[in-house]
């Protein structure tokens, strides 16, 4: 008989990526008083989705060391999809108002670059690789600002397609566009533009070159 498994115990240390990850696109670009509203916005659902997978109580190993059951009195099971957290939350770009730098555009290359790095977003196909795009891409101030990359487990993430997600199936969130993008030195700012839920804002938001790469960064 195939063991059920389901995924629903996921520790507050694992899916505190689903916190970090939004968190992490509030700060972008911040100015203190401006991101205070918002960041508290983001910050309490995201807690709400991370409350709600810590009080889930069956974990893999459970799951896994029970003893299976004879085949005369095994009843006919069927594939059972992992079970994701109702309350998951999903990530999505704060309405923060920000101004842009004051820069002139970018050149092709680091426009390219920086359109590459935002629409990045849309080419999640698991929970676990949506999860990990943001603090995978993200400067080190704004990681050490949330305990630092090594602080997310994301390998406790289920790793199921996003089509199993409904949160993110109804949702849909999606990057539609990326324009006025401006550079001065290693920082820069662009003009993106989200629908999540049916919902289209546009929103300042602020980045890093790091290591000859662009980053989702604060100031």
């Amino acid at each position: 008989m195939q063991s059920r498994i389901r995924v629903s115990n996921m520790k507050k240390t694992a899916v505190a990526a689903i916190a970090a990850s939004a968190l992490v696109l509030a700060a972008c670009g911040s100015e203190e008083e401006a991101t205070t509203a918002a960041s508290s916005k983001v910050a309490a659902a995201s807690s709400k989705a991370v409350s709600a997978a810590a009080d889930a109580s069956t974990t893999v190993a459970e799951e896994m060391s029970k003893p299976a059951e004879s085949p005369s009195e095994a009843p006919p099971a069927a594939p059972e999809a992992t079970a994701i957290p109702e309350d998951l939350q999903v990530p999505e770009i704060p309405a923060v108002v920000h101004q842009p730098i004051e820069a002139a555009p970018a050149s092709p290359e680091d426009a390219a670059a920086i359109e590459g790095l935002v629409y990045g977003l849309n080419n999640g196909t698991t929970l676990r690789s949506y999860m990990a795009y943001i603090p995978d891409n993200s400067c080190q101030a704004a990681l050490d600002a949330h305990g630092g990359r090594e602080a997310l487990d994301l390998d406790k993430i289920p790793d199921v397609p996003m089509s199993q997600v409904e949160q993110f199936a109804q949702a849909k969130p999606h990057v539609d566009n990326v324009t006025d993008i401006r550079v001065q030195g290693d920082v820069a700012s662009a003009s993106v533009t989200g629908t999540s839920d049916g919902e289209t804002t546009t929103n300042t938001q602020r980045f890093r070159r790091e290591n000859g790469r662009w980053t989702f960064c604060a100031e």
